[in-house]
């Protein structure tokens, strides 16, 4: 099933996906490291003067409605919206290819305090925005502020970082809630590491500009269709400041028309029929169509492949945790969501409206309990996401090229298929609430068909165990808003992964408050367990990869299967495909701490987007 709601949203390429929301860090973010793929998709070349130019069509999965307001500090991206935000702006840093540390970009260092809990950065010299206007701390400071500031993306900062100062013109110091020992990736990952100009900033929010590859020359050049099929055109930025590794100039291409098609299968129709260049997928029936339209079935375990017509890298295997395929409950906990029978409330109407006082079925952690065992997940990975990818149990995949994964992973012991004992569950629970029926409603999202094969794979296996369930098909923004308002029941997802758990924080993170625990903002499932709290702060302050670190985000997953906020079911896997005449789709590179030149190689394509700036066609 392909999620377009991702964990980048608000925050970073971890993000959410609703029917697969990407708020901060989802969708294909390990493409470049699949084994093999460097060779396959012919990366890392650079152009001839003949081949410079062109408009280069890149088909996405959904719209970026709100374009005056479309940046890292008041945006509300998803997947899709990172694929367009990386063509106008830059990150303060980027990722390394191998996923360990981070290279300069617009920021060119950041160097902590004995405790990690203020980073001073220092910025690049030298950059302009689209308008001319040079980039200091001033406009790192005000996209901070902004972000600070805004109803949504503010809620979900706070927990995460207490203020930004200006230290000199050109260097400012972060300060973070709490010893971060991996904090520059959020400077490279999330949404708030996209600079934008100050009249970007305002109330009344401002035509898109940054310091990226390409600019918005007009707003009638963002065309919008609520339903799907709107696209937006961006051109060359001639002032681009980032130089390729011989010191020419970037970006390659003219143009770049973003097109959504909100459906897999009609994107990679798209691709086939000539109406576009590129396209990213994650919807498991079309990878594998894919695959085996290019490179014979015999490609189905492989990372990348091509034929005469067309070129392909997935992101099997790679050093990013994938996200994962999941439907999320409202669970309703902390005490703040129960009537005064102490049972918790909240939940859609029959009619798909919300009623704030209803009770709510999966705010009974028995009746999460009751679906995930309700689930076949090995029948769901073969028939829904027919085979591609993995299996999931957790937030961590639990094998990397078919063997024991290493690092993250530790059995959770999340529920096993078990229909027998769901319907005694179930059966417990209809006698504790005589006359309540035991039925909720799944957010899906409208016009994509694999999530139509999805939600009917889950109605069927719940029903057999005395679950009702219906489907409340919505657009992908109406998606966002529902889970920013916490009025849903349940809802397809897609979340988590990333290069380091500690993107995740946002996502878990939870308070006390007046004797009770509350949920941070984004913290959509609104679990409440303080043991999951108190591990993310733990392995946030230890050293990626170190053992204490491990142990503590091990927990966090272990604690995950004893809540169940998240019904698992598959690891994410996205595919991007060009046509054979594309180059660089899969590759990047930073410029250097002292230089301008791209001699860095850096992670990419990210999140289910590429840097735009390499790309050329042939």
């Amino acid at each position: 099933m392909e999620n377009t709601f991702s964990r980048r949203s608000f925050l970073t390429h971890s993000a959410a996906a609703a029917g697969g929301i990407a708020m901060a860090g989802t969708v294909v973010d390990s493409l470049v490291s699949a084994a093999g793929a460097v060779a396959a998709v012919g990366v890392d070349s650079i152009p001839t003067s003949g081949q410079k130019g062109g408009t280069l069509r890149v088909g996405i999965a959904s719209e970026q409605l709100n374009r005056l307001n479309f940046n890292g500090a008041q945006g509300s991206m998803d997947a899709s919206g990172f694929c367009v935000a990386n063509a106008v702006y830059d990150p303060l840093f980027l990722s390394s290819a191998d996923g360990k540390t981070w290279l300069p970009n617009l920021a060119l260092s950041a160097t902590p305090n004995t405790a990690k809990t203020e980073w001073t950065v220092v910025l690049r010299q030298g950059v302009t925005f689209h308008n001319g206007s040079a980039f200091n701390a001033d406009n790192v400071k005000a996209n901070y502020d902004a972000a600070h500031a805004d109803l949504k993306v503010g809620l979900a900062i706070k927990p995460l970082i207490a203020s930004c100062v200006k230290v000199s013109e050109y260097s400012v110091k972060y300060t973070t809630m709490m010893p971060w020992a991996s904090f520059p990736f959020q400077l490279a990952e999330q949404q708030i590491s996209f600079m934008a100009h100050a009249t970007c900033l305002d109330e009344a929010g401002g035509k898109p500009m940054g310091t990226g590859p390409f600019k918005l020359v007009n707003l009638d050049d963002w065309d919008l269709s609520l339903a799907g099929g709107g696209q937006s055109t961006l051109a060359k930025n001639t002032n681009y400041w980032k130089k390729d590794a011989n010191g020419g100039s970037l970006p390659y291409v003219d143009t770049i028309v973003f097109k959504v098609i909100v459906d897999p299968a009609s994107r990679w129709q798209a691709m086939q029929s000539g109406t576009i260049d590129l396209m990213v997928n994650g919807d498991g029936s079309t990878v594998k169509a894919i695959k085996t339209y290019v490179s014979g079935s015999s490609s189905l375990a492989k990372t990348s492949g091509s034929n005469a017509n067309y070129k392909w890298v997935s992101d099997e295997n790679g050093v990013r945790e994938p996200a994962t395929n999941s439907i999320i409950f409202r669970t309703a906990q902390g005490g703040y969501y129960n009537n005064a029978q102490g049972k918790p409330i909240g939940a859609v109407k029959a009619n798909g409206d919300w009623d704030p006082n209803a009770r709510s079925v999966v705010g009974d952690v028995n009746i999460r309990k009751a679906c995930a065992m309700a689930i076949n997940r090995a029948t769901y990975f073969t028939t829904v996401d027919k085979g591609i990818g993995q299996v999931a149990d957790g937030i961590y995949r639990s094998k990397i090229n078919g063997k024991a994964a290493k690092g993250l992973y530790k059995d959770p012991k999340y529920p096993k298929y078990d229909v027998n004992a769901a319907k005694k569950l179930v059966s417990d629970w209809k006698k504790a609430n005589p006359g309540l029926p035991c039925a909720f409603v799944i957010d899906t999202v409208q016009g994509n068909a694999s999530q139509l094969l999805a939600f009917g794979f889950i109605q069927g296996a719940l029903a057999n165990v005395g679950i009702t369930v219906t489907s409340r098909p919505k657009t992908q923004p109406e998606l966002i808003d529902l889970k920013v308002s916490k009025q849903f029941d349940a809802s397809t997802w897609s979340q988590f992964g990333g290069l380091v758990p500690d993107l995740n924080y946002v996502w878990f993170n939870s308070s006390a408050f007046l004797g009770k625990r509350t949920p941070n903002y984004v913290n959509f499932a609104q679990q409440t367990d303080p043991l999951i709290n108190s591990n993310m702060l733990a392995g946030m302050k230890e050293a990626p990869g170190s053992a204490k670190q491990l142990a503590a985000w091990q927990a966090v997953n272990t604690r995950m299967a004893i809540n169940i906020p998240y019904l698992f079911l598959t690891t994410t896997v996205n595919i991007m495909v060009a046509r054979a005449n594309v180059r660089n789709f899969a590759y990047a590179a930073g410029a250097t701490a002292t230089g301008v030149n791209a001699t860095a190689r850096a992670y990419s394509p990210d999140g289910g987007s590429a840097r735009w700036e390499h790309i050329y066609k042939v």
